[in-house]
């Protein structure tokens, strides 16, 4: 298969923002078909120096490290990880300035906002040279589908939900790069716009698609109910768990392979799956994962709740992250070649759709994006609906959160979507309840739940 290598001018936009993505990409193309040896040494190598620059450079781990009397020696490969203890939300949330590296200046770095499907919006910190690595491992497992990284796309992702999108230069140099992809806002699809949606598709010369996995099923859903008739290479869902039957539905309508992926906001590129073998692949020059059992084991190996390192965030390393989601872990032999390990399986729950006051379905991610992009000082949060049109909005606020301006902020964005006579209340409990697996559901649909009927799609 011949190299993937971007435009001259992307190469350009990239060299002027210190951002390597065609070398590690190059590199990530070749490291996936090595022998599992080579693997596992390059991810030793890359550890090592990942710890020794904590321990100069980030003062979270320096103290960490000198309270268990550990040196930067003392880690010689991956399995040397257990030495230190997991790091959680909270602790992220307690030492948030002093896990940013002293040596990374402030300004040269920038802060993303992550929501994820544990209801606890987090707060990161990255600088170009480290985001390379996250984005090419994107880049190189869509290639799986046959989407090239100069192919036209088709995205079905949240959209600025009414609210005013800041004009920064990189986000204009941005959205100019991208000009020739198609993107369609996920919580607008409904059934009086489907021909819409499917009209700008059609014209377009995209032919993969990413989107939220309920609203690409949604899609599907509409599309088949409204007569209509799209054709799609691969679609690429993710955000949440795709259940066998809205992959069978998003198969048989669109004619398509169906490639799901996964990741979360603090570290991004995590399993993509490559249609030949089960589960997903696991990006291991990029992340090391383990599974955390309830009796408090480790494994690389096994079942339980994920640990996550990041061997490519050094302005504000997190190592062992719990990042609230579970699955299995293996590294048995995939028919595609690929010696990188894999997720066989991701635990979980799919996201529960909310209810317009029309009884017109959208996808459930709002609650999270809508969380993640607008609102400031949420510790946990949960979106409830008992009935069509209505929402409780439950928060558990830090001290950062302002009552007025943030409720305002949501009743407008929440009446946008589901409608304007929509009833949103408020309320603030001391913390949301867990699933036995230690997640917090975002959203919990009631009314959907009760239905006995749900097979059939959408209400």
């Amino acid at each position: 298969m011949p190299r993937m290598k971007y435009t001259l001018a992307k190469r350009i936009y990239w060299y002027l923002r210190r951002y390597p993505a065609q070398p590690v990409l190059d590199f990530l193309e070749e490291s996936q078909w090595w022998p599992r040896e080579r693997l596992e040494a390059l991810r030793n190598n890359k550890l090592r120096a990942l710890i020794e620059h904590c321990y100069a450079h980030v003062p979270y781990y320096r103290k960490v490290m000198d309270a268990r009397r550990l040196k930067p020696g003392d880690f010689t490969s991956v399995r040397d990880l257990t030495k230190l203890p997991v790091l959680t939300k909270d602790l992220v949330r307690q030492n948030l300035s002093k896990l940013w590296a002293d040596n990374i200046p402030a300004h040269k770095t920038h802060e993303a906002r992550t929501g994820g499907t544990t209801g606890e919006p987090m707060r990161i910190r990255r600088w170009p040279p480290d985001v390379a690595w996250q984005t090419q491992c994107y880049a190189r497992e869509l290639s799986w589908g046959g989407l090239g990284v100069n192919q036209p796309r088709i995205s079905l992702f949240g959209g600025s939900l009414g609210q005013p999108e800041p004009q920064t230069l990189r986000g204009r140099l941005a959205k100019f790069s991208k000009r020739k992809n198609l993107f369609l806002p996920a919580f607008e699809l409904g059934p009086h716009n489907v021909a819409d949606y499917a009209k700008k598709i059609q014209a377009s010369p995209a032919r993969h698609l990413l989107g939220y996995a309920s609203a690409v099923y949604l899609l599907a859903f509409l599309t088949e109910e409204a007569g209509l008739s799209l054709h799609l290479d691969t679609v690429y869902p993710t955000a949440e768990l795709l259940p066998d039957a809205w992959r069978n539905k998003i198969t048989a309508v669109f004619s398509c392979k169906v490639l799901p992926y996964y990741g979360c906001g603090e570290v991004n590129s995590l399993g993509y799956q490559c249609g030949e073998g089960e589960g997903y692949h696991r990006p291991d020059e990029h992340a090391i994962m383990e599974a955390l059992s309830e009796d408090g084991t480790t494994s690389f190996e096994g079942s339980g709740a994920f640990l996550v390192t990041d061997l490519d965030n050094h302005a504000m390393p997190i190592l062992r992250y719990k990042n609230g989601d579970a699955g299995v872990l293996g590294d048995a032999p995939c028919p595609c070649g690929r010696t990188l390990g894999r997720i066989l399986e991701l635990h979980g729950r799919v996201n529960d759709m909310l209810l317009t006051t029309e009884n017109i379905p959208i996808s459930g991610v709002i609650a999270t994006y809508a969380l993640q992009r607008w609102v400031r000082g949420v510790k946990f949060f949960q979106f409830v609906q008992d009935r069509p049109g209505q929402i409780r909005v439950r928060i558990v606020p830090t001290s950062e959160y302002h009552r007025d301006v943030e409720e305002k902020r949501l009743r407008e964005i929440l009446r946008k979507h589901l409608g304007e006579s929509a009833e949103i209340t408020f309320e603030y409990p001391e913390d949301i309840e867990r699933t036995p697996a230690g997640k917090a559901r975002f959203v919990i649909n009631h009314w959907l739940t009760q239905k006995t009927d749900r097979a059939a799609g959408p209400p």
